[in-house]
Order: structure tokens, then C-alpha cells, then sequence
């Protein structure tokens, strides 16, 4: 095997890829929530929609790195196995 076959055969890269495909829908819930309390804070001030703005950018920068841990930490090596027994008839 070539070294790019086992890097992309690597559980960060699959991980990562899911991470990636996650923040579809996490960045579409984000979105989402931040377009209802920005028209809910339609008649605030600016400085309490820039504050708004700048969280939401830091929870949709913060989203794929939190995921990611999460995902490697599902399938590392040092977890304990789950086998399912097998089943009896």
C-alpha cells in the first residue's frame, strides 16, 4: 500500500469526513437559530447583534472541533470493545 491509501484508510480521516458532513446540518441548526434571535432583536441596538453575530461564528467555529474529539474518541483504540453476543434460538 501506498502512503495515501493509509492515510485515507485512517480512522482520523474517516472521522474527519464525518465531522464534515455533521456541520451540514449543525451549520443549517446554527443558521437557523441565529436568523430567529436576530429578527426577534430587530429593534436592540447594534452593538447587541454584532455580540450575536460574533457567538455565532465562534459556536459554528467551535462545532467541527467538538465533533471531531468526539468522533475520534468513539473509535479509539483504548475503548472497550462492544461485541454483541451471539444469539441463541
Amino acid at each position: 500500500m501506498n502512503p495515501i491509501t493509509l492515510a485515507i484508510d485512517s480512522p482520523l480521516m474517516h472521522a474527519l469526513g464525518w465531522t464534515l458532513v455533521h456541520f451540514l446540518w449543525q451549520g443549517a441548526c446554527i443558521g437557523t437559530i441565529y436568523a430567529l434571535l436576530r429578527s426577534a432583536l430587530r429593534s436592540s441596538s447594534p452593538v447587541a447583534r454584532y455580540h450575536l453575530s460574533m457567538l455565532t461564528l465562534a459556536v459554528m467555529a467551535a462545532m467541527p472541533i467538538i465533533t471531531l474529539l468526539h468522533l475520534i474518541n468513539a473509535v479509539s483504540p483504548s475503548a472497550p470493545s462492544q461485541t454483541l453476543a451471539p444469539l441463541s434460538v
